[in-house]
Formats: C-alpha cells, sequence, structure tokens
C-alpha cells in the first residue's frame, strides 16, 4: 500500500439498527486504494453488516458510505463497481470452470472473454481447470474459482466476508499467502471480513477491530498487537499478561516473559501447552496468572505443578489506561 495513495472507501459516522439494536453505532474509517484492510472482530460485531451496506445488500439508518468519492446511497447495488466473495462458493453447479468465471463479463458484455477467463485462472493457479465442474473440485479449488470469478471484472474493490471459513487449517493457511500475492499482483482494493485474529494479522496492510458495533482501534498488525488501544483490542488480538505494576495495571504478551534461575515472581506451573515450534506455559502467580512463551522445545522440561520464577522485559509492556491508537 502507498500511504499517500487516496481513499478507495469511506465510512463516517455509519449506523445501523436491526429490531432495536445498533448493530453500527457510528462507525468511521478510511480504506485506502490498493490497500488489504481486515475487519477484524467477534461474531456479531457488525463486521459483515458494514460489509453488507457497502456492497448494498443492506443500507445504514444514518451515515455515508463512499466509494472512490461518490457517495452509495445514490448508487443501485448492481452499479455499484464492487464484487463480493462469500464463505460458500455460490458457484454455478450446471456451468463449468471457464462459464462461472466468465458469468460477471458475459453480463456486462465484455469483449476478449476467453482471454480475461484465461488470465484469471491463472492468477489463482486453475490455469487448464476451464471445463471441469464445481463438483470436481475441492473447497480449496472452488474457493479460488469464486475469487477468479470476482476479480475478472477488475472492480474498483474486492470484498471478501470470511471467504477461507470453511476449509481446513492447511488449505486455509495455503490460501491466506495466494490471497496476499494476488492481491499485490493486482493492486486492488480487498476489503476482508474475519474473526481470526492469526488471519488478519499475517495478510493485511491495517486493521480495524470492532466490538460492540464499534471500531476500537485502527492500526497496523504490528501497532494492534504490540501497542492495542484498551484491554478489548489486548486480549482479542493475541494471548496477553494483564497485571499491576507501580500501581498500574499494564499488558504483556507472553514472548517478553522468560523463566529464568530467579525473579522477584515466582510462581507454580498451572499447564504446559505444546504448539510445535512454541509452548505456552500457564503459571499462578498468588492470585493472577500469567502466561509464558517459550520454545516448544522447551516445554517438555517444565513440570506441572512445580515452582518457577518468571522474568519480564517490562519495557515491552504498556498501560492500559490511555495507550495509543
Amino acid at each position: 500500500m502507498n500511504p499517500r495513495s487516496r481513499p478507495s472507501i469511506v465510512a463516517k459516522d455509519v449506523v445501523r439498527i436491526i429490531e432495536g439494536r445498533r448493530i453500527l453505532d457510528g462507525v468511521s474509517l478510511d480504506i485506502h486504494e490498493g490497500e488489504f484492510f481486515s475487519l477484524l472482530g467477534p461474531s456479531g460485531c457488525g463486521k459483515t453488516t458494514l460489509l453488507r451496506c457497502i456492497a448494498g445488500f443492506d443500507r445504514p439508518d444514518a451515515g455515508t458510505l463512499e466509494l472512490d468519492g461518490v457517495d452509495l446511497a445514490r448508487v443501485p447495488t448492481h452499479r455499484r463497481d464492487l464484487n463480493m466473495v462469500f464463505q460458500s462458493y455460490a458457484l454455478f453447479p450446471h456451468l463449468d470452470v471457464f462459464e462461472n468465471v466468465a458469468f460477471g463479463l458475459r453480463l456486462a458484455g465484455s469483449s476478449s472473454i476467453a482471454e480475461k477467463v484465461r488470465e484469471a485462472l491463472d492468477l489463482v493457479s486453475l490455469a487448464g481447470a476451464e471445463r471441469r465442474k464445481p463438483a470436481t473440485l475441492s473447497g480449496g479449488e472452488q474457493q479460488r474459482v469464486a475469487l477468479a470469478r470476482a476479480i475478472v471484472t477488475r472492480p474498483k474493490a474486492l470484498l471478501l466476508d470470511e471467504p477461507l471459513g470453511a476449509l481446513d487449517l492447511k488449505l486455509r493457511k495455503g490460501l491466506q499467502v495466494e490471497l496476499r500475492r494476488i492481491q499485490k499482483t493486482l493492486g486492488m482494493t480487498f476489503l476482508y471480513v474475519t474473526h481470526d485474529q492469526d488471519e488478519a494479522l499475517s495478510m493485511s496492510d491495517r486493521i480495524a477491530v470492532m466490538d460492540g458495533g464499534k471500531v476500537r482501534q485502527i492500526g497496523t498488525p504490528d501497532a494492534v498487537y504490540r501497542r492495542p488501544a484498551d484491554e478489548f483490542v489486548a486480549r482479542f488480538v493475541g494471548a496477553v499478561n494483564v497485571v499491576v505494576r507501580d500501581g498500574r495495571r499494564v499488558a504483556i504478551r507472553p514472548e517478553a516473559v522468560r523463566l529464568a534461575e530467579s525473579s522477584e515472581i515466582v510462581g507454580t506451573v498451572d499447564s504446559v501447552s505444546y504448539f510445535g515450534a512454541r509452548s505456552l506455559v500457564r503459571v499462578a502467580v498468588g492470585d493472577a496468572t500469567w502466561l509464558v512463551e517459550i520454545p516448544g522445545s522447551m516445554g517438555r522440561n517444565v513440570v506441572v505443578g512445580g515452582s518457577v520464577a518468571l522474568a519480564v522485559d517490562w519495557a515491552d509492556a504498556w498501560p492500559l489506561e490511555g495507550a495509543p491508537s
């Protein structure tokens, strides 16, 4: 993303009320042209509703939404230069891959359809699959077809609503890399909805963390992870220790805590969770619980119920009140 690029999608004080509940409660954000921007938050926080309002499938009760400086309230859904990719692939089962991808081009009366379809399929690594039917494809391949269909018309922005949620972990990780590669190759604006913190952190230029219909923080993945704006963001985006130091509540990530030979902080190991390259040790210190991240191989040497000392890199801690956004 070019930091000087102009805003592509702008939301200003957007409100959406459904059955008396404010699903969106004054949401404002700018998404830059060519940016991979993620909306991250728990179920029910309003991220999909915002996406649907931008797409035109829903309408805000207040506020404005703009695409390239044009108020979307004046643009019918079918005339918004946007495409959407869903978790369900929504492919036409009776059409082959080529015709599924060509569908939007044919509706628009586009020329050079065969060339554009083949370029899109090559971009999603499905060259040679033109005549296969959706039923013969894996879930990952079907999602690639859905993505090719969405990008083949070269919209101003692509809206993606948890598109990898139905895939297994290994396939999802691979497609995360592919999506990022495709977005960079096209230079297209991607607005991505997810509840997966790792997904948002690994793919995005910037992230908006949402909760209760509000945007809690907007920032780069590093800023959101290392300097969260408040306790909700700190706890939602990765594991965190929240402790009191010098009379102030501070937060610190588990990787900034180490097992030590000796320390003023001594506790009892509650559990050890092994994740391959790393292990997460849960330590009871008085009434508090500390999380400590250590290399995975070291986890085998930690005894549940044993006493351990903790060394903390306090320079990596941040206050929960008044933390920078």
